[in-house]
């Protein structure tokens, strides 16, 4: 019989990879922030007033002094909101609205209504101060004597105590209606007369 030897595992070929070449990227370069091109600054210059043909300064410009403290006291405690001169409670801002949002019209108006009849104590935010005097001044007597009730018009709307912008009587107050649909006319530095004698005063 055959001895049967040791034998050795088959070779196989063995492969070698060819070598990589190590390449460096080439490393990104920060992006500096460019300098801007900066305006030089602009020097205020005193421009010598200008001087008519007499030799007059014809144009003086004027700076209005103010007080820091008082501007701080305003934020942090603002002024009370004005009173009505009829009825001494403080009166409530509205504002009307326009379509694209807008605020259109704004005024000052008293809360105060006895059952279905208002103040008539309403104006424009733009003319309040002037407006308040004129009521305390032109107001006559006898309509403080008059039932709160009455002051009413003839389509049963309360009274509006307006300005006048005529050039016979302008900044007289007058009552009228509201929405102007009747003919009720008043002045409120006068006693009622005619029509409107008959509703603030006589029974209806």
């Amino acid at each position: 019989m055959r001895e049967i030897g040791y034998w050795s595992p088959p070779k196989y070929p063995s492969f070698k990879s060819p070598k990589r070449k190590k390449t460096t990227a080439p490393k990104k370069k920060r992006k500096c922030c460019k300098k801007l091109d900066m305006p030089p600054p602009k020097v205020f210059k005193e421009e010598p007033p200008i001087l008519n043909e007499q030799g007059e300064q014809s144009e003086v410009e004027v700076f209005e002094e103010f007080n820091p403290d008082e501007i701080l006291a305003n934020l942090y405690n603002p002024p009370p909101p004005p009173c009505c001169p009829r009825c001494d409670v403080p009166m409530s801002y509205g504002c009307i609205k326009a379509a694209d949002g807008t605020d259109w019209y704004k005024y000052y108006w008293c809360p105060t209504t006895w059952w279905t009849t208002k103040c008539y104590v309403m104006c424009g935010a733009n003319e309040l101060s002037e407006y308040l005097q004129r009521v305390q001044t032109q107001t006559h007597l006898c309509y403080r004597n008059i039932v709160p009730e009455r002051f009413l018009c003839h389509c049963n709307r309360s009274l509006v105590l307006t300005t006048s912008r005529s050039e016979k009587n302008p900044g007289r107050l007058y009552l009228k209606c509201q929405k102007r649909n009747c003919k009720f006319f008043q002045w409120i530095d006068e006693p009622p007369r005619g029509l409107a004698e008959d509703i603030l005063i006589k029974s209806l």
